[in-house]
Parts: C-alpha cells; structure tokens; sequence
C-alpha cells in the first residue's frame, strides 16, 4: 500500500506555541485530501510531523484519535547566517528520518484498520465507548509502535492487554453471521457489523459536522479504514437506552432507540 505523508509546513518565529489558527489550516487541507482520497482504490494514510514545543497539546489532541502525530527533536543553534543554514539542514534531515520511520507504522496500522476491523478495538469510538482504557491504549500505541522494531509485536500486545480490560463477548443470537463483541463500561455492547456496512454520513449529515470528525470517520491513527464501517449498539433489550454524543459535539444526552444505535468510528450516532 502507498502512503502519503501530507507536508503542510509553516514559518512562525521559534519556539512559537501551537495555536487554534495553524490547527485549523491544518484540519481544512486534511479534509480537502480525504474528499480527493475518497475515490482511491488504494488510499494513503496520513501523518503530521512537528516540530516538538510549546503547546504540542493544542495540535495533538486535535487530531487525535484520527491522525498519526509525530514529534521532531530540533533546536534552533543559533542566529547568524551560518547557525541558520545548519539549523535548516538538521531540520530537514529530522524531518525526513521521522517520515521514513512513520511509514511502516502507518502500513501495520492499515491492516490491521482493514483487515481486521471485526475484530480490532482500535475503531472504537473513543467518546460513546466508556472505557478508561481505550483512549490510553491508544496512546500508548502510537508511542511504543513508531519508537519499535517489532511492530507487529507491539500491536499484537497491545490488542491482547485491551481484551484483558474488556473481553470479547460471545453471546450470539442465533446468526452464522454474529461476532465477538465488545462492551463498555456502561453494559453497551459494540457488534461489529460484518457485511452489511452502512454507517457513513449522507450529505445532509455532513452539513452539521466539522473538518474534525468528517476526517475521523475516514482515518484511525492516519490509516484508512472503511467510511460505511460502524457497530450495532445496544443492551440487549428493545428498546435501547443511553447516554450517548455525536461526532461534532461531545454534550452526552440519554438517547433511546427502538432496536439499536448505528455508532461510527468517529462517534457519529443514530438509531
């Protein structure tokens, strides 16, 4: 598979913080690339690589959970015309190690996005799956894969230690087609949907939602991962009660549905 790694590079004075503004440009360009990378038969995944500062949080957690971010060590040496040169080429070569080391992380985390996204946690919704370990997992994913030489090692540890936390349950209803499922820590169970896909957001619901989540319902730590995939959510019981957001606005309201709740990756919700 292919991967891009988008370059949006900006020229702010050193050691200027992270601010809304560079943020949002870079939230605007990420989403133009997914509507142009729709289309693709073979669609890259994304990074962005920074330059590690003041305020790295301002741009991390934005783009988190659906982007892989990666810090640059770099130090500005000095300010005559020489520092600067050597300054700019050390940036230059960090900038390209990252990139180099960010691909096969990307290319583990595609497969497993695709491949296995029946049977992975890692597309779960990080705000509606109550779970004080999956955003946490998450992290700690990101920072262990890209730092490791075994990467298909570290995946599979880190997928082994969040079914210790939330088992897969096996209780089917009867189809060839049910799967193991996960459950929160409020008693809703998250089925993967097996063939029949069909979470994506039409364009009525993309007029209410943000550059955040219409990139969220297409990437999962910068891997592509199939828009339609979501799981079927309920207690077990008709009706579905619970308190749930959606993927623009994270105000938790108690939700009800006549069978069960359609929740996408990027926690877009509807009955």
């Amino acid at each position: 598979m292919r991967f891009n790694l988008p370059s949006l590079v900006g020229a702010v004075p050193f050691g200027t913080p992270y601010k809304t503004s560079v943020v949002n440009s870079i939230l605007k360009a990420l989403k133009a690339r997914t509507d142009q990378d729709d289309d693709l038969d073979d669609q890259p995944g994304y990074a962005v690589l920074y330059v590690a500062g003041q305020n790295d949080a301002a741009l991390t957690d934005a783009l988190f959970p659906s982007i892989l971010t990666l810090p640059v060590d770099w130090t500005l040496s000095g300010y005559s015309k020489k520092d600067l040169a050597q300054s700019k080429g050390a940036l230059v070569h960090a900038f390209h190690a990252q990139a180099i080391s960010a691909r096969p992380s990307l290319d583990v985390l595609a497969r497993e996005m695709k491949s296995q996204a029946q049977r992975t946690p890692w597309l779960l919704p990080v705000h509606n799956f109550r779970s004080k370990h999956l955003r946490p997992g998450l992290t700690a994913l990101v920072n262990e894969l890209t730092a490791a030489q075994d990467k298909l090692g570290v995946l599979r540890d880190h997928n082994n230690a969040f079914r210790q936390r939330h088992p897969p349950q096996s209780e089917h209803e009867g189809h060839h087609s049910d799967r193991d499922y996960f459950v929160d820590d409020s008693g809703l169970r998250f089925k993967p949907p097996g063939a029949d896909v069909h979470g994506y957001h039409t364009e009525s619901d993309k007029s209410k939602c943000n550059d955040t989540c219409h990139i969220a319902s297409r990437r999962r730590l910068g891997a592509p991962y199939l828009k339609s995939f979501h799981y079927d959510c309920t207690k077990g019981e008709v009706p579905t009660k619970a308190w749930l957001c959606n993927c623009h606005d994270t105000t938790m309201l108690q939700k009800q549905a006549k069978k069960n709740f359609n929740i996408a990756p990027n926690d877009f919700t509807r009955p």
